[in-house]
């Protein structure tokens, strides 16, 4: 990955390469490591099955989390998981979009709702 990391930060004409954490286990990390790793942060989980672009008020002073799914979505059982843990659902709409490009514009959404 580190290829593709410095290509985005040329990209992005920046520096700071970030940390990149892979975990085998989905439930023990969201359940063991997540806490500790991101305290005190505003917890967002995209799904499609959310209310459509509603700004639910996030607290502008908090780090933002978001948790993206893989290219088929997450199962229920992930989003009840991550629902546990705090996170909330967020919704672009029903479509489905790729990975990557639900990740752009959920970033882009996000910081335009924080102005």
């Amino acid at each position: 990955y580190r290829p593709l990391l410095l290509d985005g930060l040329m990209q992005a004409g920046t520096s700071a390469l970030p940390t990149l954490l892979m975990r085998r286990n989905f439930r023990k990390f969201v359940t063991e490591e997540l806490e500790t790793l991101f305290p005190d942060s505003a917890r967002i989980v995209a799904h499609p099955y959310a209310a459509d672009g509603a700004a639910p008020g996030w607290p502008a002073a908090k780090r933002k989390l978001l948790a993206v799914g893989p290219e088929g979505g997450w199962t229920d059982d992930e989003v009840a998981l991550l629902e546990q843990q705090g996170f909330r659902r967020y919704s672009l709409g029903r479509r489905i979009l790729r990975t990557d490009t639900a990740t752009v514009a959920l970033l882009s959404k996000l910081n335009t709702e924080d102005r």
